[in-house]
């Protein structure tokens, strides 16, 4: 479903210290498949295979206390990157590329 080759994640130093984080992230040729499947199921449906909601898992979703930052995405890019949908009731297939012009 996913492929993600690289990915870069920058935090600012100069912000961290004051608290905040401030990042920039860079996901280098990532490809995401998406299919639905003949009987309607799709492959990007978590949940679908979890046997308890996420509120009935008890604690597990919690986080301690801690102090508070402020998180803050300065930037995000993807590189080269695709995105293809199937649609396997219709055989609809889509392909969506990026591409990062290089600069001399």
């Amino acid at each position: 479903m996913v492929r993600l080759p690289e990915a870069r994640i920058s935090v600012a130093v100069g912000p961290l210290l004051e608290g905040r984080i401030a990042t920039v992230v860079t996901l280098v040729r990532p490809t995401l498949t998406l299919e639905k499947l003949q009987d309607g199921r799709v492959n990007w449906d978590l949940a679908a295979g979890q046997d308890k909601p996420a509120a009935e898992q008890g604690d597990a979703g919690k986080s301690g206390g801690g102090i508070p930052l402020d998180v803050k995405l300065d930037s995000f890019r993807i590189v080269n990157g695709s995105i293809s949908y199937y649609d396997a009731t219709t055989a609809l297939l889509e392909r969506v590329e990026t591409s990062t012009p290089k600069y001399p």
